[in-house]
């Protein structure tokens, strides 16, 4: 489609950014290894797997016991994610010794480090929007699911441009990572709450008995 062409350039161009911004250096190579796993996690969401697994729990009008399946699935895997996050915050030095084996220079992996901190909550994020996404792919909202994955882009493209303007340049380029995926969560609540109305996490929806 239209929207992944357009991802595919912008994504063209971030990277012509970050090379022609950063070329071979040591703190593109840090970036680089602390995006790694948001990086994974977006081309996961973007995939198409997860409308798969909730299309076929999903009615084509949405009734008050849809929302709140739909409200069940949102908040637990929010809470599962921000465990997790905050685990992955907490343990970033052994993710770090991990993404970045065989690394040796103590500052540059202080760098890899603090990236990886800033990165991280988009994995939250990201997977938010993913089902969301697939929610509204299952009731024929394909546009706005469409332009989400373009925010990232977007948005780091700015940052890359931006980032001389500070002191530690391609931290900067991280944080634009980290309001992306908040930009994306904002959006695709909207467009949820547009499809659907207002969810009611209940009792019942935050016992997971739905």
């Amino acid at each position: 489609s239209i929207f992944l062409f357009l991802s595919k350039i912008l994504g063209f161009i971030r990277d012509l950014l970050l090379a022609s911004f950063f070329g071979s250096s040591s703190t593109l190579q840090a970036f680089l290894i602390a995006f790694r796993l948001p990086e994974f996690m977006r081309k996961v969401t973007t995939s198409g797997v997860l409308t798969q697994v909730l299309n076929p729990h999903l009615e084509s009008n949405i009734s008050d016991e849809q929302k709140s399946f739909i409200a069940t699935v949102l908040y637990f895997v929010a809470v599962v994610l921000l465990i997790i996050t905050v685990m992955a915050i907490y343990f970033s030095s052994f993710w770090v010794d991990l993404y970045a084996y065989g690394l040796d220079d103590t500052k540059l992996l202080g760098l890899v480090k603090t990236l990886f901190v800033l990165m991280i909550p988009y994995v939250l994020f990201n997977f938010i929007v993913g089902l969301i996404s697939a929610v509204l792919n299952s009731h024929n909202r394909y546009i706005v699911s469409s332009l989400l994955p373009l925010i990232l882009n977007i948005v780091m493209i700015i940052g890359v441009v931006l980032s001389p303007y500070v002191s530690v340049p391609i931290e900067v380029v991280a944080y634009s990572v980290l309001i992306a995926g908040v930009l994306q969560f904002a959006i695709a609540l909207k467009a949820l709450h547009c499809l659907a109305g207002g969810l009611d996490f209940t009792k019942s929806v935050m016992s997971l008995k739905n």
